[in-house]
């Protein structure tokens, strides 16, 4: 299984509407991406840790595919409306990591 993480690095001012990106962002990804192989999606919120700190991401969103060609297929079908719909939900640019699940 392949893992798609886009990190969203923190910022106080940055703007994150995690509404946005759950209610309209995702399900357009799971429409699009869906017969490419994604198995399910996901957004996590970084909280401050224990001592107090802020956190390094303020969010991640993480897509899981079957295998890493079909997320290539998809991405050149669809990567480009997906990304025009970033500036909808941030102002943060995302860094994007591909990994393999080994566990």
């Amino acid at each position: 299984m392949i893992l798609a993480s886009a990190y969203y690095p923190y910022s106080a001012d940055a703007r994150f509407d995690f509404d946005y990106y759950r209610q309209q962002h995702l399900p357009m990804v799971l429409r699009l991406l869906g017969p490419f192989g994604l198995q399910r999606a996901e957004v996590v919120r970084g909280v401050p840790a224990l001592d107090g700190a802020t956190p390094r991401f303020l969010a991640v969103g993480q897509l899981y595919f079957t295998d890493l060609a079909r997320l290539a297929d998809g991405l050149a079908a669809h990567g480009d409306d997906i990304l025009a719909d970033v500036p909808n939900y941030t102002d943060l640019t995302p860094d994007i990591q591909l990994a393999e699940v080994l566990a």
